[in-house]
């Protein structure tokens, strides 16, 4: 089967296999277009390229799909603060009293994550206060292995891709 029969529309009747997020992506092209490349590689690995199984393929290229772009779309976020006290927060002058009444409200709705005990009294609380935010993109320990399991190395999705082009030709 190939990608083209699987993510355009059917001019008479407007249906389509695939959902719109994935029929964009594939107008999109270049490597978003890869990428649904390597889902119906994988799935043809996995069902076969037998014309009696399309229901088959549909659904397994569907749900590869659903697992790639999660891949893509996974992202990690890295956040920079510092403990400060509510007394801290005041002598710094970053901070005007209705800031502060919300860091601390903020940091008491979780306070198993945002809220200490100083260690110099233990009386006196800390709050966790965001200074910069960084987002990442990475993969996770999980979806390495995922990865490795399912598509193997990038000389294999390499080679993926031109036997997807060759099964195109094909079928």
């Amino acid at each position: 089967m190939r990608l083209r029969r699987l993510c355009e529309e059917k001019a008479k009747t407007k249906k389509c296999h695939v959902d719109v997020k994935t029929r964009e992506q594939y107008v999109r092209g270049g490597e978003d277009r890869e990428w649904l490349e390597i889902a119906l590689v994988e799935a043809l690995q996995k069902v076969g390229p037998d014309r009696s199984q399309h229901k088959k393929l549909t659904a397994e290229f569907k749900a590869r799909v659903i697992l790639v772009r999660e891949r893509m779309e996974m992202k990690e976020q890295e956040v920079t603060g510092q403990w400060l006290t509510e007394e801290k927060m005041v002598k710094s002058g970053d901070y005007t009293a209705t800031t502060i009444a919300k860091v601390i409200a903020y940091c008491n709705r979780f306070p198993s994550a945002l809220v200490r005990r100083w260690k110099y009294d233990t009386e006196v609380r800390e709050y966790f206060v965001e200074t910069s935010t960084k987002q990442t993109i990475r993969n996770t320990e999980l979806y390495k292995r995922q990865e490795a399991c399912d598509a193997g190395d990038a000389l294999q999705q390499k080679e993926n891709r031109s036997l997807v082009r060759t099964i195109s030709q094909n079928i």
